[in-house]
């Protein structure tokens, strides 16, 4: 029997935390999971910031996703089985970045054994024109991948900068990409959490 995670049961996790209303903000994964919940109950939403969300399908055919989605296939087959160490290194491979050099902590080893018991991220059909309709604000934040690698700038920032792309045109939303990141921009500290605050502070609805 499989372990694997699902995306609805994913979405009722989230809204029973959101409750009554929150503001929803998710990076990478947790990004297209705030994206089908924002579009399940925008009611509930007061407003939506991902950070380079792993929406694929919304960006199928464009030749940058299609080799993001090509190199990530394999960490996804149905009954895969990896360790956590194993995963991370094969996701990092597959984004372009060196495998990491060092044991995983408890914190990212949990991390990584999550991401590899969920849906491959191409299968979400986030409904773009429920989002658009939607009276909640939206902030689309990206990296500018200018610190990393060439092979992981060429991969991985092309493709998610496609995404992120597709998103501020289609949704509409606000944009923000940061230097001196790649896929965590949230990791700059400061910087990061100025731009989120004023956002939120801007738009809550609190």
């Amino acid at each position: 029997m499989s372990d694997r995670l699902d995306f609805d049961a994913q979405v009722e996790d989230i809204m029973r935390v959101v409750g009554e209303g929150a503001h929803l903000v998710g990076q990478s994964y947790g990004g297209l999971l705030c994206l089908l919940a924002a579009a399940a109950h925008p009611q509930a939403v007061w407003t939506l910031t991902v950070i380079e969300p792993i929406a694929t399908s919304i960006a199928r055919g464009d030749e940058a996703v299609e080799r993001l989605v090509a190199r990530l296939a394999p960490l996804f087959p149905p009954d895969a089985v990896m360790s956590s160490e194993q995963f991370a290194a094969a996701f990092y491979e597959a984004l372009g970045f060196d495998a990491p050099s060092v044991e995983l902590d408890e914190r990212h080893a949990a991390a990584a054994a999550t991401t590899a018991r969920e849906p491959a991220p191409w299968d979400a059909e986030v409904p773009l024109d429920r989002l658009a309709a939607a009276p909640f604000r939206k902030l689309v934040v990206s990296g500018n991948w200018d610190i990393a690698p060439p092979l992981a700038r060429e991969i991985a920032g092309s493709a998610f900068r496609v995404i992120c792309d597709v998103l501020e045109k289609k949704l509409p939303a606000e944009r923000a990409i940061f230097r001196g990141a790649a896929h965590n921009p949230q990791l700059l500290g400061n910087q990061f959490n100025d731009r989120l605050r004023n956002f939120l502070a801007t738009h809550s609805r609190c």
